[in-house]
């Protein structure tokens, strides 16, 4: 592991994203988090450390420290399904936010975590530690929610479920595109692990740049619980 992240520090790619990196560990603000991680992608993907590839959602895991260490919530997961159920899926929406980052060969962090949130409630979808390969940078609630809906997990929002589970065929009724991302899977940018271990802060700029562009577009419709549990719509209007 040690050699291969040696390796890519003698690389330009590596001294090209350094210079971002060291950009935003010296900004006094994050306001241009977007920006940084349009041009750590396009760096990485210029120097082949970037390649796209279409997975099935089983292959995408989490990371233990998205949203600052919240990591993957199965409530967010759900409600996140019920969303897209609603204003039909998007692909050049996710295509914005399907990005990740392979995961450690040598730790399998991504993937151990990943398969061991079924263990805390079976609301989380099943994952086997071999089977992920990535960890989500972007989407991360929305993709565990397509592997949720993927195993028909148990749920009770009533757009998306049946009997007190997910149920594929409420999901998938009229959206083709919703049915094959589940089924089939998503073109996703994956990034190479090392790049991750040798400037970490740059997973750091591109996840809160991609949470920034997620509460924007997510900004048209929302999602509020009341008092009992049950969820109700309700458009944004700020």
């Amino acid at each position: 592991m040690i050699a291969a992240v040696e390796e890519f520090k003698l690389t330009q790619c590596f001294a090209e994203l350094e210079v971002i990196a060291d950009k935003y560990a010296n900004a006094e603000n994050i306001s241009m988090n977007v920006q940084l991680k349009d041009k750590i992608l396009v760096i990485a993907e210029k120097y082949n450390y970037l390649y796209k590839q279409v997975l099935h959602c089983k292959e995408v895991g989490a990371t233990p420290w998205n949203r600052g260490g919240e990591g993957c919530v199965w409530s967010r997961a759900h409600s996140r399904v019920s969303v897209v159920k609603v204003a039909g899926c998007s692909l050049s929406t996710l295509a914005e936010n399907a990005v990740v980052l392979e995961d450690n060969p040598h730790t399998k962090e991504f993937a151990l975590y990943t398969a061991n949130l079924h263990k805390l409630s079976d609301k989380y979808a099943v994952y086997n530690v071999e089977q992920v390969r990535v960890g989500s940078l972007g989407a991360t609630h929305f993709t565990h929610g397509m592997a949720c809906a993927y195993d028909e997990v148990p749920c009770d929002i009533e757009n998306i479920s049946k009997d007190g589970r997910m149920n594929r065929n409420k999901i998938f009724d009229g959206d083709d595109i919703f049915k094959n991302t589940i089924l089939t899977g998503v073109e996703y940018k994956i990034m190479k692990w090392v790049i991750h271990a040798a400037l970490p802060q740059l997973t750091n700029i591109i996840m809160s740049a991609l949470n920034t562009t997620t509460q924007i577009s997510e900004g048209e419709l929302i999602v509020h619980e009341n008092m009992t549990g049950r969820q109700i719509w309700q458009a944004n209007v700020h």
